[in-house]
């Protein structure tokens, strides 16, 4: 079995690790706070599924504006899905796990190497709490030439219906980018601080985030907080209309960061980058 479990109290986390180590059930104080959908994570053949709280390493998004695959980065080719290899990885080991925490890793290999040239270490950490959950990432840079890569949590957070829920906490004056699935964009806006959910998809990208940000749903009157490491300085919130999951995800730089270079992290060797995420209820 790949699936393994950390708990404390009436907090809980169930990982799978052979499906990118994502997250298939999550409680803070004994409310759930992740939406899985069944039917996709029922679909073994595919490593990633619809929910959880997906890993996004080394991209975010796709590799290139206008959603290419492909990319030549110095000298590189590189050749990347959706939000990176990760969250399609099997290969996740335990590098230490406790009865309320887990901390699994991610190396580079030969399979790796073929479409991302670039040694790393990625891991990634749990800790549950009585009232909340601490997530973390590390990325080490064990290879001779500076390591490029964005990072970022993907969770899918589980709501009533994204029309009764509302994100605030984004700074005023934050840049505002918006790319819908449908094709229509909005780039250079500027937002007021709260962003509501309609009956339309959301598919927004702010910077800078200022570090705390809460997730209200107005049906049901609960709140989810979260609190947001300055590693990650943008913010993307994604829902899409009738279906009950808003993602609200913090990321170190946004879509075609290998292209613009904007946030893109280069990590000399022998050095290590650190972001975290903290979840609590509102």
């Amino acid at each position: 079995m790949s699936t393994l479990e950390i708990r404390k109290g009436a907090s809980a986390l169930v990982f799978d690790l052979a499906r990118g180590a994502n997250v298939i059930h999550g409680a803070i104080a004994g409310r759930s706070v992740f939406y899985v959908d069944g039917k996709s994570y029922a679909q073994k053949k595919e490593v990633k599924f619809k929910g959880g709280n997906p890993i996004m390493f080394p991209i975010f998004s796709t590799l290139r504006l206008d959603g290419g695959s492909v990319l030549s980065y110095g000298g590189h080719r590189i050749e990347l899905p959706q939000h990176g290899l990760a969250r399609i990885s099997r290969d996740f080991e335990i590098a230490a796990k406790s009865a309320d925490s887990l901390v699994c890793v991610l190396r580079s290999s030969p399979k790796t190497l073929r479409s991302f040239p670039f040694a790393f270490e990625l891991k990634v950490g749990y800790r549950v709490l009585v009232d909340g959950i601490e997530l973390t990432q590390e990325v080490a840079n064990p290879g001779a030439e500076p390591l490029p890569f964005c990072a970022g949590f993907h969770p899918f957070f589980s709501v009533s219906d994204p029309r009764h829920c509302e994100v605030s906490g984004i700074p005023v004056g934050a840049r505002h980018d918006v790319r819908l699935n449908s094709g229509e964009k909005e780039l250079g806006a500027h937002h007021a601080g709260t962003l509501p959910l309609g009956r339309r998809e959301v598919n927004h990208h702010f910077r800078p985030q200022r570090g705390q940000v809460r997730l209200r749903d107005r049906l049901t009157g609960r709140d989810i907080l979260l609190e947001i490491s300055p590693s990650y300085p943008c913010l993307t919130v994604w829902s899409l209309p009738g279906e009950p999951f808003v993602c609200v995800e913090p990321v170190s730089a946004r879509r075609g960061a290998f292209e613009t270079r904007e946030d893109l992290v280069r990590l000399p060797p022998g050095e290590t980058w650190k972001g975290w995420l903290r979840l609590r209820l509102g």
